[in-house]
């Protein structure tokens, strides 16, 4: 008799249970997220533009593979092809306090993706217009140059290949537990090291990549040891054809911050001269009275073992701390440099490593120069600006810049400056931007320009 009460009071209690479910299921909070999927919703997410070519897989398309196989190694190869590019030009005229120059710059890069799957893929590129920095043009000023200036060539500027050893070969591996997380790329390629405080160049490159590194109690390590043979180019921004590079860069997440360590030496004859390079930098951002201020540290230096013109002696200090000021979408910063001696980065293309500074220290890529010299010679300075987002949708922006330098390498001056730059979205495919700047400078007639760029990419 007591079983049988004690199994009855066991269903009591199951469908009191139940009752119970059933009551909390009809007053659920509002906090609960829904069961049902209510899927993409279009007018959040624009449809997506569409590039210039695209066959096969296409890219991020709804469904499922297509066009898919298995090779041999185990890995699966979904092809997808996309051709796209960029067109600029550009109207700017400068008075630099010396010369005055007025030209229309015209720049095109033109790209091709052939992608095996989500990790390995092919790239090949060209700059028809553009050859290593010398753009096509029509000169306006000075007169006895006017006419155009033809630099178009069949020059590859890009031409690689990057994959994951573990994705190309997955039978290495099927589980995942194994340390061969490692990623090669090869042929020729961009690459930055250190915002190009170290390295801003095209090299002719072979890169291999070790990531998830668990080191120094790390949430994400990675370690690349790369080695060019080839398309170096020296702090006077000219290939030097005697040059090899070989690096050694590391990425940490520790904690909130992110934290690199890298480290060149540049090999070459007598006349370019061996350099070593070794930077660190700290991005972390700080809470301050409700406000997030995005903050960079940087120290970089340079030590020539054959001191020549392009391998000097010197070190480089940069901070820069960024935020949103409270109640509004803008964005205001302030970046500060200091360089001791003549710090020279291990490679770089274009311009010096002081263009991170801001507009007045930095170039748009069709206008020569800068309005302030990005040198990193004997030198101190930065710049303070501030971004307004306009409305409608933010496709609108608005830059003002007060910045300044004090320069005392031999042959240098001081400058002192206030820029702006206006840029607004056309369309899905289209930019322009206008930027204006004024610079007083010692010991010589004061800097003016204007500089414009339209842009459409395809």
């Amino acid at each position: 008799m007591r079983s049988r009460l004690m199994r009855i009071s066991s269903v009591g209690a199951a469908a009191v249970v139940i009752c119970l479910s059933s009551s909390f299921a009809s007053a659920e909070s509002k906090s609960r997220y829904s069961d049902q999927a209510v899927g993409i919703r279009e007018e959040i997410i624009p449809k997506r533009p569409d590039p210039l070519l695209e066959l096969f897989q296409g890219f991020q398309r709804d469904g499922p593979l297509r066009y898919d196989f298995e090779l041999p190694t185990g890995m699966t190869i979904s092809p997808y092809l996309v051709l796209y590019g960029l067109y600029r030009s550009g109207l700017h005229t400068i008075d630099n306090g010396t010369a005055p120059s007025a030209q229309w710059v015209q720049s095109m890069d033109l790209f091709a993706n052939f992608s095996f799957s989500g990790t390995e893929r092919v790239v090949f590129g060209v700059n028809p217009l553009d050859d290593q920095g010398m753009t096509t043009k029509y000169i306006f000023e000075p007169e006895k140059n006017r006419g155009w200036d033809d630099h178009v060539n069949d020059r590859i500027t890009t031409l690689f290949f990057e994959g994951d050893l573990t994705e190309i070969i997955p039978k290495l591996d099927w589980e995942g537990r194994r340390p061969l997380d490692f990623g090669i790329v090869v042929g020729r390629q961009p690459v930055m090291v250190q915002d190009g405080f170290l390295i801003a160049d095209i090299l002719d490159a072979v890169a291999l990549s070790r990531n998830t590194i668990p080191w120094f109690g790390s949430a994400y390590g990675r370690i690349t040891a790369l080695y060019a043979l080839d398309e170096v180019h020296r702090t006077n921004n000219k290939e030097d054809p005697q040059a090899q590079l070989f690096a050694l860069l590391s990425e940490w997440d520790m904690g909130h911050s992110k934290v690199n360590v890298d480290s060149t030496y540049v090999k070459s004859s007598d006349r370019g001269g061996d350099q070593a390079n070794a930077a660190i930098s700290v991005l972390r951002p700080i809470e301050v009275f409700d406000t997030y201020f995005e903050t960079t540290f940087r120290v970089a230096k340079s030590v020539a073992i054959d001191e020549t013109a392009q391998s000097t002696d010197g070190t480089l200090l940069y901070s820069s701390v960024s935020w949103a000021p409270p109640g509004t979408d803008n964005i205001a910063y302030v970046d500060l440099f200091w360089a001791v001696d003549q710090y020279a980065p291990a490679a770089r293309m274009m311009g010096g490593p002081l263009g991170r500074t801001g507009l007045l220290f930095s170039g748009n890529g069709l206008a020569p120069g800068s309005p302030i010299s990005n040198k990193a010679h004997d030198a101190y300075g930065g710049a303070v600006g501030y971004q307004i987002l306009l409305p409608p949708r933010n496709r609108r922006h608005l830059i003002f810049e007060v910045g300044g330098k004090r320069d005392d390498s031999k042959g240098g001056f001081n400058a002192m400056g206030v820029g702006t730059r206006y840029s607004q979205a056309v369309g899905k495919h289209a930019f322009f931007n206008i930027d204006l700047f004024a610079v007083e400078q010692e010991s010589r007639d004061n800097s003016y320009g204007l500089r414009t760029e339209l842009g459409i990419r395809f």
